[in-house]
Formats: C-alpha cells, structure tokens, sequence
C-alpha cells in the first residue's frame, strides 16, 4: 500500500492563523492538498491536540501534544497507518504535483527514505517516501533525545535516496508562508485551470 500523511500542526506564527484553513476559491488549502493526493491508497492528517478542522475531509486524524514539532506530529501519524510507504508533505503545499509524488514511490523500493535534494545541498523532507517501520524508529529514538527536526530522525535511516530536485516540477515543493505566497497561489491556480495569464 501507498500512502499519505498530511502534517497541518504547525502554529503558523508568520501567518497568525491557522494555515490549514485558509481559503482560495471556495477550499482551504488542506483541501487542495486532500484532492492532490487522492490517488493514494490512504491519507492520514497529523494535528495538534488542542486543534480541529471545520471541514469534513474524511480523512483519518492523529493528535500528538504540540509541543515536539512536526517530527511528532510525523511519528503520531506514521504510527496509525498501514501503508508500507508514505508520502509525508504539509498542508500548506497545495500545488503538489502527482507525477512528482509517482516518480518518487517509484524509486522507492529498497530504500528506507527517497527524498528531494537541491544542488545547494537543501533537502525537501516534506516531500519525501518514507518506508514506515524505519522512520517510525528513527523518529522516536530522535524524539526520546529530545531531538525535535525531521532531518534528525533522517540521519538516523539506513538507506537513504536523494533524488535531485531540479528533476521534479518546481511548483510541487510550493508552500504558502505569507500573504505574498496566497497571491502567488492564485496565479498558480488560475494558470492551472485557465491557462496563461496575459
């Protein structure tokens, strides 16, 4: 099985307020990344325990306490799924492109992470293939050493793939961080359905 974790528990303290509920036409942004990811076998949203989502996405949630960062909301999600590999992203990518995400479960048998790396030598985990049972060891023993970031539990894998960045499309890594990247989304979305802009 394939599947997706969708971590959307993040305070947002640049945007002050909740990034997953923020709306572009009628669907918030979890939403697009809801539908982008469809095709999966299985979907899971990671929150924070104090958090909720207005939509019914009919999607399965997890809650960890907030307090670890996204590697705990990764491990409480990773924990309740039944996939072997999964797609772990945020909901504040909404441009993600399904032959990305295909291309990269397809290179992803054998290794324990396939993961986006740009030539600058940043990586894209939250755009990566994790094979479950590794990460979710790597992430506790991250978390029992107070080790709070992805790329800790990452170093901590066995196998690891980075597939050069600049071979997917640019837009699939896209996240919305400002009011500048919600205008920027709109263009985005109006291309994508309506062609060009003049």
């Amino acid at each position: 099985m394939r599947g997706a974790l969708i971590l959307a528990g993040g305070r947002s303290k640049r945007m002050k307020k909740e990034k997953c509920e923020i709306n572009v036409f009628g669907k918030t942004l979890i939403q697009y990344v809801v539908e982008r990811l469809s095709f999966l076998d299985e979907l899971r949203i990671a929150l924070r325990r104090d958090q909720r989502i207005k939509e019914d996405l009919r999607v399965p949630l997890s809650f960890d306490s907030g307090m670890m960062g996204p590697l705990e909301g990764m491990r409480s999600g990773l924990r309740e799924m039944r996939s072997d590999y999964i797609f772990v992203t945020a909901c504040d990518m909404p441009m993600i492109r399904r032959d990305a995400v295909e291309k990269l479960f397809s290179l992803s048998r054998g290794y324990d992470a396939v993961i986006p790396k740009w030539s600058s030598g940043y990586l894209e985990p939250l755009h990566g293939i994790y094979r479950k049972d590794a990460m979710l060891i790597a992430s506790e023993d991250a978390l029992k050493n107070g080790e709070r970031r992805i790329s800790s539990a990452i170093l901590r894998l066995s196998k690891v793939l980075y597939f050069p960045a600049e071979d997917l499309p640019k837009e699939t890594f896209f996240n919305v961080n400002s009011e500048e990247d919600l205008r920027k989304l709109v263009k985005f979305l109006i291309v994508e359905n309506h062609g060009r802009i003049e």
